[in-house]
């Protein structure tokens, strides 16, 4: 062992020895020991028990399985866990059997008293005890003297964490944290590395469909005497395994007495089906063909399929009843047939045995759809002459394919050997599951094809009909075009060439110019007068991809639900993991993909005019830096895109207008929450446009584009240009004016003003922006700093613009500092004032900025939540005259002064937040009787969560803000101490959030200390990536509830002192520090009570005068108030703690010393895995 290490050992096995859980040994067994790392970085103690394992015989008690721990929870709403304390350690090791779990370290030979880990069978004797205690009742717990961390139980949870889950009322999902797993592994080089990837991943697989099919390449590997080759196929198959662990579905619970439904279809590949109940999928399972059946008919492999469903989910069918539908018509006759062989018969007098139906439902369309009302016709360009290629080469492997596919076209009758002189090549397409789509290159038709003009639905109007809708379904047409004939005479125009034959189709083949349009004319008279029509049509849906009664679902690239409409993520990476394009068509791709998702982007068309741009005719392609930039801000962009509502007819719309020298911009709202957003650059004839029309152009745009909104409804606009709101009483008019005015009255629409910029100066208030210097001061003086072209061009307008509000004014003052950049989030430029000499001889301003915690205390019980953002809050504030000439500041274009109050101040915050608390106080109407002006595009009103200074606030609690924890994780590691307290600063602004966070980042902290050497070393670099791994797994922390009683968990260790605030059950905050010097020599009582003196002071705005419930693990301090000696510190504590109405009593930290362990559970270890989970010795409850 390292030195490191022995020093631990040291310590734990003292640790182990107080504690009476171990025992020096003479013991002939001995097994070494090792440490593991936990997730908090401290090392665990193991026992390498593998070789007595070998020899143990197994305990066959039953471990639970998953599954039926889920089933048991359907129904529940609200979930706890409890984590027993040290689990094993509270079970006592048969005497006979001591002996046997010695163990040999360098400092001595021990033998344990209690279970350890590690042992082959301890997890059933573990399981067999809790099955036990829980059987009666959980208050068992304290009658077997059991003790439960409390700070690691859960109570009252929306949705719980459990063996890798996580469990709500929705269904069962797999645990994120473990999936990232999965997606980091690397490929594996050995038979030993697949069996661990496919033993994590096979872990999920009722939750992957086609699993055993899809993992074939990589188990083959697994077989004996197959050399270990990695190819092409077993990376297909690694990568498609990790992709689909990213995405897998939530699953369903059952419900006892509903009626389960069973999808069986068999492959070439293997059996599959799928399980649901109302219309949602319970688990999916398959297996691949053994080498047996592969010699079966298709009849017997399809009952093999029903077989293989009805076997895997007995517990689920046996006694209820069944639905069960498969693609062989034959089947639903099995009951009736005579003749049936040996294998049959064994399997009918199984199936007889459950409650179900069998029922034929096609997996592929049987032969050639009906004629029915539409045919797809081809209608070509006037002299267009018949076009055929040479086929396309292919691989061996997509022959072998091409012969498969077309020789199964060939028996449902979609395609006939062609004499047509027409003839397309193909070519194959891989599909999600690694499968190949065979595809026609129609693309030579399509030129001369006329086009069909009948419209697609805009998705907008789809997402529209759905607001008010808090249950989804989604249908998925089976083979959708293949349901389509071909107008007879245009048959031969789609033929098509390969290598084993030229073919033409008689059904709607893809790759065809019309095909969606006349496919979606079907639809529409299919669906006007009732769904039934679909079996009238004889329209089959593909139940295994159809999904009813769902919160959400997933539809073209968005996600809609009750909240709204969303991006979905999986598609948004698409868009995030883009490289820079390098040529046009590369830019056209990208701004394709990222325009379908532009109505959730502000200022899109501004934001991409970069990229635009080089699409343009006659301009060179030169990607430069605003080109990088407008392509890193539009993914940035798209990865936080927020929920837009749907809108909801007969409620009043608001439009935002606005103009800029970029573009025209407009938003659109319905009570507070964003339905769209819109934008579009300015045409090169609208730049010599006066600023009147310009804003008049913006309403308009708005009108135009959202015309299918606001046409006959109430609207309300605002625009920021105070003379529209008089449009209709103005006399002269130019034409355009004229004409757009005719539209502007179509619409029931009122114009109002509100400014986008503050005009003029404010009006003066009874507080004013001081600036108090410390006595003899002198003014300071600093040279302009030297910009870029581009920079001076932006500030000379900037300035001009200043001085038209009146904001500033030319100087002469003896002051002058200088200014400089920053680029804000939409890639504009803010223009600052470097005062920071200013600064350091200001006398400061000491009243109180509001805490953050306290501000989201006051939002306890809110379950809606609103949002104001002051327009340019500064500028609505004066400074004092005499004050002026101190914030001068000189640029190359002259020297100015401001006469409201400028961004980069020391005392700016306080002076501001001064007039918040006195406008505020009374009323909120105040807003107008002070003529402060709310910008509001960035206000939000009604939200069921609200962002918030890097928070996320809901009615669920406090979360971080994930965008903001971005910043952290993508941190380097530093190099120097600024860097670290740079580091420190971000991540410690959510210490409340990362349990333990002082101690874990004391390896950091210490790089702080004067005199103290940087040196980056292996525990600075586990603290860095601790934190950092922590934050992305912030816990939803409640707000307190006043009246309800506050329990603190209180503990201290050689690292530091730690405690946890508690209310209900539920995590209020985490609290941390490190010893200090003089306490490393404090007695473990003091240390004890210091603890629960430090949670008191922390938390006294929470505790003071509020009942308090105090958990320590020392026992004595319970006791505290009746000791009578007493040393002065320890008095000078307890004074502080009888100010507070707080009861302390004792709760084991590690369990307690073997002899209170007892003799009286009636347990004992009989018969003694190195590996196994902890967490095993976790109970989950249906509340």
């Amino acid at each position: 062992m390292a030195p490191a290490e022995l020093r631990e050992l040291k310590a734990q096995l003292q640790e182990l020895l107080e504690k009476g859980f171990i025992r020096p040994s003479v013991s002939p067994w001995g097994a070494p020991v090792l440490f593991v790392k936990k997730k908090d970085v401290t090392l665990r103690l193991c026992i390498d028990y593998r070789q007595l394992n070998r020899i143990t015989i197994k305990n066959r008690y039953p471990l639970p399985r998953i599954d039926d721990l889920f089933d048991q929870l359907k129904g529940a709403k609200v979930f706890s866990k409890i984590d027993l304390r040290s689990g094993y350690h509270q079970l006592r090791v048969r005497a006979e059997d001591i002996p046997k779990i010695a163990f040999r370290t360098r400092y001595g030979h021990y033998e344990f008293l209690v279970m350890p880990f590690g042992l082959t069978n301890a997890p059933v004797v573990f399981m067999d005890l809790m099955n036990r205690v829980f059987k009666p009742y959980l208050d068992q717990f304290m009658e077997k003297e059991l003790y439960a961390k409390l700070s690691k139980c859960e109570f009252w949870l929306d949705e719980v964490t459990f063996l890798g889950h996580v469990v709500s009322i929705e269904g069962v999902k797999v645990d994120p944290s473990k999936i990232q797993a999965v997606v980091d592994w690397r490929p594996p080089k050995s038979p030993t590395e697949v069996r661990s990837f496919l033993g994590l991943a096979g872990y999920y697989r009722r939750f992957v469909k086609d699993f055993s099919i899809i993992a074939s390449p990589l188990t083959k590997l697994l077989q004996k005497e197959v050399k270990f080759i990695w190819d092409d196929k077993c990376q297909e198959s690694f990568e498609t395994l990790k992709s689909l662990l990213t995405q897998a579905p939530i699953l369903t619970l059952p419900i006892e007495g509903k009626e389960y439904v069973v999808y069986s279809d068999v492959s070439h590949n293997g059996l599959r089906c799928v399980l649901m109940q109302e219309g949602k999928v319970i688990s999916y399972a398959s297996r691949k063909l053994k080498p047996h059946e592969l010699n079966y008919p298709t009849h017997d492999l399809e009952l093999a399929a029903v077989v293989f469903a009805l076997k895997i989910w007995r517990h689920y069918l046996y006694g209820e009843k069944c639905h069960i539908f498969t693609d062989h018509k034959s089947l639903k006759y099995l009951g009736t047939q005579k003749e049936l062989n040996l294998r049959q018969r064994r399997w009918l007098e199984l199936i007889k045995d459950y409650d179900c139906t069998i029922d034929y439902h096609p997996e592929n369309l049987p032969g050639l759809p009906p004629e029915r009302e539409i045919e797809f016709p081809i209608e070509l360009i006037p002299g267009s002459t018949p076009i055929s290629i040479t086929p396309y080469r292919m691989a061996p492997a997509e022959l072998r394919e091409l012969k498969a596919q077309l020789q199964e076209l060939l028996e449902k009758g979609f395609i006939r050997p062609s004499v047509s002189p027409w003839g397309a090549p193909v070519l194959f397409v891989k599909k999600k599951d690694v499968t190949l789509r065979l595809c026609i290159d129609y693309r030579q038709l399509n030129r001369i094809t006329i086009k069909n003009r009948y419209p697609l639905p805009r998705i907008d109007d789809l997402f529209d009909q759905l607001k008010g809708a808090k249950v989804f379904s989604k249908i998925d047409l089976r083979s959708g075009y293949h349901q389509l004939r071909v107008r007879a005479e245009d048959i031969p125009k789609i033929a098509f060439r390969t290598r084993y034959g030229h073919y033409e189709f008689l059904v709607m083949p893809f790759g065809l110019t019309n095909a969606p349009v006349v496919f979606m004319d079907l639809m529409n008279r299919v669906f006007k007068p009732y769904l039934d029509q679909f079996m009238e049509k004889e329209l089959y849906a593909k139940l295994s991809k159809c999904e009813f009664w769902l919160d959400e679902v997933t539809f073209l690239g968005h996600v809609v639900s009750i909240e709204g409409v969303k991006v979905d993520p999986s598609k948004i990476q698409a868009v995030v993991d883009w490289r820079p394009p390098k040529s046009p068509t590369e830019v056209r791709s990208f701004l394709g993909l990222a325009g379908y998702y532009r109505r959730f982007v502000k200022d899109f068309s501004i934001i991409a005019s970069p990229l635009t741009k080089l699409l343009q005719k006659e301009v060179k392609f030169i990607w430069d830096d605003k080109c990088q930039e407008s392509f890193e801000t539009l993914k940035s962009l798209l990865t936080q895109a927020p929920i837009l509502t749907l809108p909801i007819e007969g409620k009043e719309y608001v439009v935002y207008s606005d103009v800029s020298h970029n573009g025209l911009r407009c938003v659109l709202m319905q009570e507070g929450k964003v339905i769209s957003y819109a934008s579009r650059k300015l045409k090169p004839h609208e730049l010599n446009y006066p600023t009147h029309d310009l804003e008049l152009a913006a309403v308009v745009f708005a009108l135009k584009i959202w015309r299918h909104y606001l046409y006959g409804e109430k609207c309300h606009i605002f625009t920021d240009h105070k003379s529209l709101k008089y449009l209709g009483t103005q006399k002269e008019l130019n034409l355009r004016q004229r004409r757009w005015l005719e539209l502007i009255k179509d619409y029931d629409c009122t114009i109002d003003y509100h400014p986008e910029n503050l005009l003029g100066l404010p009006p003066e208030r009874e507080i004013e922006f001081p600036i108090e210097l410390i006595p003899g001061s002198t003014p300071i003086s600093i040279t302009p700093y030297r910009m870029a072209p581009a920079e001076l061009r932006e500030l000379k307008a900037q300035l001009q613009e200043l001085l038209e509000k009146g904001f500033i004014r030319p100087s002469v003052s003896p002051w002058g500092a200088p200014v400089l950049f920053v680029k804000k989030k939409d890639v504009t430029l803010r223009l600052c004032i470097d005062y920071r000499q200013l600064n350091r001889i200001t006398i400061k301003n000491r009243y109180p900025l509001p805490r953050i915690d306290d501000l989201f205390d006051q939002l306890k019980g809110a379950k809606v939540f609103s949002k104001i953002d002051l327009r340019s809050g500064y500028h609505q504030l004066r400074v004092r005259a005499e004050d002026i000439p101190k914030i001068a500041f000189r640029t190359r274009y002259g020297h100015y002064e401001f006469l409201v109050m400028p961004f980069g101040l020391t005392n700016a915050p306080v002076v501001f937040m001064d007039l918040m608390n006195r406008v505020f106080k009374p009323y909120l109407d105040q807003f107008m009787e002070k003529e402060l002006y709310a910008k509001l595009s960035k206000c939000e009103f009604w939200l069921d969560e609200v962002t918030f200074l890097g928070h996320v606030v809901s009615i669920e609690g406090v979360k971080v803000d994930p965008s903001k924890i971005q910043a952290v994780v993508d941190w380097r590691p530093p190099k120097s101490p600024t860097e670290v307290r740079s580091f420190l600063g971000l991540a410690g602004y959510y210490r409340r959030f990362v349990k333990d966070f002082s101690i874990i980042a004391s390896p950091l902290t210490k790089l702080l200390q004067k005199e103290v050497k940087f040196i980056w070393d292996d525990k600075c670099q586990e603290s860095f990536e601790t934190l950092k791994s922590l934050l992305t797994q912030a816990p939803i922390l409640t707000l307190p509830i006043e009246g309800k009683e506050y329990v603190v968990y209180s503990d201290v260790s050689h690292n530091g002192l730690r405690c946890v605030l508690m209310q209900e059950g539920k995590v209020i905050s985490y609290a941390s520090r490190k010893l200090k010097p003089h306490e490393l020599n404090y007695p473990t009582h003091d240390l004890e009570l210091a603890a629960v003196v430090f949670a008191l002071k922390i938390w006294r705005h929470y505790l003071y005068g509020e009942k308090c419930h105090i958990f320590t693990d020392h026992k004595s301090l319970k006791y505290l108030g009746t000791q009578k000696e007493l040393n002065l510190r320890q008095r000078r504590w307890l004074e502080l703690i009888k100010d507070y109405d707080c009861t302390i009593d004792y709760h084991p930290g590690f369990g307690e010393g073997f002899e209170e362990l007892g003799a009286s559970k009636g347990f004992v270890f009989k018969e003694l895995d190195l590996g196994l989970l902890d967490s095993l010795p976790l109970a989950c409850f249906k509340i």
